[in-house]
């Protein structure tokens, strides 16, 4: 499907395509576009880039003991192909930390499993 992906981290000229990304978010969802500086500055914000378009991004918060993840986000069109759980991985990798926590709306049934 891809032929190959990159991960790195979020820098301020992917603020419009980040946005772009998310905007069919739900209004209170975890990633708005004022959180963009913030996510830059604190914790990790990867992005999962091929042939130069993001596909999907994921912000980590790292605490002493533990890596909270939040605004995982996948293109629309690409969901279900394995991009978010590569995320997660790579997330897993850069912060260093073995206990992983986030939460998940439980009617969001694709995030859960």
């Amino acid at each position: 499907m891809f032929q190959s992906i990159r991960f790195e981290l979020v820098k301020e000229e992917d603020r419009e395509k980040i946005n772009k990304l998310t905007e069919p978010t739900w209004i209170w969802g975890d990633y708005r576009p004022e959180l963009f500086d913030k996510w830059i500055r604190d914790g990790l914000f990867i992005k999962a880039v091929s042939d130069g378009e993001v596909l999907g991004i994921i912000h980590v918060r790292i605490f002493d003991d533990f890596a909270w993840f939040e605004g995982v986000r996948v293109k629309q069109e690409i969901r279900r192909k394995g991009v978010g759980k590569m995320l997660a991985k790579k997330a897993m990798e850069m912060s260093g930390k073995k206990v992983f926590r986030l939460a998940a709306n439980e009617k969001n049934v694709p995030s859960i499993q």
